[in-house]
């Protein structure tokens, strides 16, 4: 790690950004508050099944577990901003995950990230690696809750051997948090990444993703939730390789803002010239609760080959008055005929979550956020 690290430090000392467009809505000073001179490290993060097995990420370098060395800091791209970087240069404490290969989790594994600490100079800089090996098979649920004003400089990066298929919740509420996340994918042959992103609230969040669908037959889902209210930010940058023939990329984001909030969707997939027969998607829908709220959208599509297929799109508006009056002539009042329209908005994406139970539990606190919402005087 310290050979990692000073390699990064001199890095840092030349670094020119080559390719800054997930900068273009939010402003990058606004992270100037961060002071790698503060790092504390959370508490232990808590794995509900020893099926995937947890290792702090320092002994397993040292001990090249799993031949770990010859992915790690591989995935995520270093030269697309410099808090990936900053990230290398300061690492103190970090965690890697494996699931064996041929191993099928047959229940969903827990991963809880909970900070109860109150400290005003709290600053976390924190890196996750996980590996999945060939065949392997698991629903990871990433539980965030950030309780106190948090600043947080976070890496995750993933490696899936061929044939794997994992299926990522990323339940976060970080309501006073100011967090930059880079997470970088690699994807080979017939294996299967799917990414749900659920975040409910944040002071300011810049999710930056970069999947590489490396080989034939691999696949990326994202499917995205964004509820922000108050003086909300949330920023999310997604950047999709199309490095060989015959893959997939499905990315689905639905936000709705109210109050002062604020979100961004800028997704861009690559299609490379020798990526024929792929396929890419993107769609973006957006409603807007008050007249304070904003939103920038852009979908993206590179194609460098003809035989593809390729689609994307995006919408913003308010709540629909035909659909509300059609409820309200029906007796529904104004309050429920508002919350059952935005669960409807909603609930396309939970869906596409198989699992009842973190089904259920997604809908629960989207619902929560939406009562609460509707009450609003």
């Amino acid at each position: 790690m310290k050979s990692l690290s000073k390699n990064a430090l001199d890095k840092l000392n030349s670094y020119t950004p080559i390719y800054d467009e997930q900068w273009k809505y939010t402003k990058i000073n606004q992270f100037d508050k961060f002071d790698f001179n503060k790092i504390k490290a959370p508490t232990d993060l808590k794995v509900s099944d020893p099926l995937l097995n947890h290792l702090k990420l320092e002994n397993a370098l040292k001990n090249n577990t799993n031949n770990c060395r010859n992915i790690f800091n591989k995935v995520i791209p270093n030269n697309k901003n410099k808090f990936i970087l900053y990230n290398t240069a300061h690492l103190k404490s970090g965690d890697y995950f494996y699931l064996g290969s041929s191993c099928i989790a047959n229940k969903p594994i827990y991963i809880k990230n909970i900070i109860n600490k109150n400290d005003s100079n709290s600053f976390y800089n924190k890196r996750f690696f996980f590996h999945f090996d060939k065949n392997s098979s698991a629903t990871i649920v990433l539980d965030e809750l950030h309780n106190f004003k948090t600043l947080s400089n976070i890496v995750y990066e993933f490696y899936l051997e061929e044939n794997s298929n994992i299926e990522l919740i990323i339940n976060s509420n970080k309501p006073q948090t100011t967090q930059i996340l880079n997470l970088g994918a690699k994807i080979n042959s017939n294996a299967c990444l799917k990414i749900f992103p659920i975040d409910i609230s944040g002071e300011l969040i810049k999710n930056n993703y970069f999947i590489n669908l490396e080989k034939s037959n691999s696949e990326f889902h994202y499917n995205s939730l964004n509820l922000l209210n108050n003086n909300n930010y949330v920023d999310n940058y997604i950047e999709v390789n199309h490095n060989t023939k015959n893959t997939l990329s499905q990315i689905n984001q639905k936000n709705i803002l109210q109050d002062k909030s604020k979100g961004v969707f800028y997704s861009k997939s690559i299609i490379k010239e020798n990526s024929s027969n792929s396929q890419a998607h993107q769609h973006n829908n957006n409603l807007i609760l008050s007249q304070n709220s904003m939103v920038h959208s852009n979908p993206q599509l590179m194609i460098y080959n003809d035989d593809v297929e390729c689609s994307h799109g995006s919408t913003t508006g308010k709540i629909d008055d035909d659909a509300l009056f059609y409820l309200r002539s029906r007796g529904i009042n104004l309050d429920n005929a508002k919350q059952i329209l935005l669960n409807a908005f909603l609930n396309d994406i939970i869906d596409n979550i198989k699992n009842e139970e973190i089904n259920l539990n997604i809908k629960e606190k989207t619902n929560s956020w939406i009562n609460n919402y509707a009450n609003k005087k």
